[in-house]
Parts: structure tokens; sequence; C-alpha cells
């Protein structure tokens, strides 16, 4: 009964649950915001699967709560990535928004290869930028007593001396 129970709360919880969005306060790009409720929510359920498993009953509902696990599981290593990278691909960011249920949008088909083709441009881009800031120090070591981010600042507003002088 314990069991039937849980796919319940399960179901009622997941049905509704949502991402939520801030914006960012200079772009006005909505950004995907994975709340504490949420993050504790996934993880309480994911352990509630784990001790469903040791059930003697299991054998019963061994599949839905392989289904739920493997859904659950899913939404997790997603919602890890998508909170940087959701940002670099507007398509991906409006579908979230239109979307918004958690396990709609995690369990979409195609979508946990694409987020991780994107980490992996984003860490080039990384490497990249910080080659480029390497050089930069090098030619300027004053540079080198600079935070990365204020380096940046300093470098894309270098013809604004107002914005720099801080």
């Amino acid at each position: 009964m314990d069991e039937m129970n849980t796919r319940k709360d399960l179901d009622n919880t997941w049905a509704t649950l949502e991402f939520e969005f801030d914006t960012h306060p200079r772009t006005e790009v909505k950004l995907l915001r994975s709340s504490e409720e949420m993050i504790e929510t996934l993880e309480e359920n994911q352990v509630q699967l784990q001790n469903l498993l040791t059930s003697k009953y299991i054998e019963h509902f061994l599949e839905a709560v392989s289904k739920w696990q493997k859904m659950l599981s899913l939404a997790d290593q997603i919602i890890s990535v998508c909170s940087f990278l959701l940002i670099s691909s507007q398509d991906l960011q409006n579908s979230v928004s239109e979307v918004r249920l958690v396990l709609k949008v995690t369990n979409r088909e195609g979508l946990f290869p694409r987020l991780e083709n994107l980490q992996q441009e984003l860490t080039v881009c990384e490497k990249t930028l910080a080659e480029y800031l390497e050089t930069k120090r090098l030619a300027f070591p004053r540079f080198y007593f600079v935070s990365t981010a204020d380096l940046l600042d300093i470098l894309s507003n270098g013809n604004q001396p107002p914005k720099i002088t801080k």
C-alpha cells in the first residue's frame, strides 16, 4: 500500500512542479532558476524510490519505479547543467519558458545530449578566453592583480574611461 501512495504522491507532485525564472538585470533575458524546494523535492523523491526498491513487493511495481527513477535522474542531470547553459541557447530557453513543467522539459528527446554539446562548446570558449586574458596579463603585468571579471570589464569598456575608473 505504501508503494501506491508513493506513486500517487510522485504523480501529484511532478504534474504541477514548474521551473521558475529570473530576469537578467542588464539584458532582460529570462534566466532559469531551480528553487531550493524543487531540488529538495527531487532529492527526497529519489530517496523514496530507492527505498521502494528494497520492498519485498517490488516486483509488482518495478516497472513503474524504474520509470520514475529514470525520469527523476534525467531531470536531476539536466537541472544541474541547465542553470548556466540555457542562456546560450535562446530556442531552448524559450521552449522551457513555454512548457515550464519540470518533467516535461527535462525528459524531452535529445535534450541532454544537446546540453552536453553546449557544455563542451562552453568549455572551449572558457579556455580560449583564459588564454586571451593571459596574453593581456603578459603584456600588462598589473592585470595579474585584477580579477578575471574586472579584467573583462576593463577590456570590454576600454574606450569608455568613466565605466572602468573604479
